[in-house]
């Protein structure tokens, strides 16, 4: 702590300190540089498929009603409604089974590679409270964007279901990344 301070304060002291000293900050991110640009572009190519699937699929869509109809008709603000629809309902066809499971993985595993990623390339976000905060604010902009550009529905299922995947991920991440970044 004393020579990270030091280094801070004095940039010219630096030159007289062993190596060790200056590879401080290596330490504090805990990833090879060899790494890191190879997850920084994995986690781009997530990002843009992301993007696809939430908003950009929707685009081109028409709806026979007016603005606010269709505001009130693809917005959910009661938690696991659907799950209580599909238990209730007495006749269960293959279609709406299938409808019910694809939603509820794909919202699942929709951001688990974000958890997986995004505290391996973002220091600042391994902590899981902040980790948390960040990741609740992107997917409420995502679900906002939807329901209002009219490209989907803004669900809180969705919220939950993708909340609980990156946390999936971020736990995933600390489990078995962050252990063997730290041994190299």
């Amino acid at each position: 702590v004393f020579i990270f301070l030091l280094r801070k304060s004095f940039p010219c002291v630096m030159m007289k300190l062993p190596k060790k000293s200056v590879n401080i900050t290596n330490r504090r991110t805990n990833m090879s540089k060899s790494k890191k640009p190879i997850l920084i572009v994995i986690f781009a190519v997530y990002c843009a498929a992301l993007a696809y699937l939430t908003l950009l699929k929707g685009i081109g869509a028409t709806f026979d009603m007016t603005y606010a109809e269709y505001i009130k008709a693809n917005s959910n603000v009661i938690p696991f409604f659907s799950f209580y629809v599909f238990i209730t309902t007495p006749y269960k066809s293959a279609v709406v089974v299938k409808y019910f499971i694809i939603n509820l993985a794909g919202n699942l595993l929709l951001f688990l590679p974000w958890g997986l990623l995004l505290p391996s390339i973002a220091y600042k976000l391994r902590s899981f409270g902040r980790f948390f905060v960040f990741t609740s604010i992107v997917i409420v902009i995502i679900e906002l964007l939807q329901l209002f550009l009219m490209l989907g529905s803004a669900d809180i299922e969705d919220y939950i279901l993708n909340i609980l995947g990156a946390s999936i991920g971020f736990w995933l991440n600390k489990k078995l990344l962050l252990p063997r970044e730290r041994t190299e």
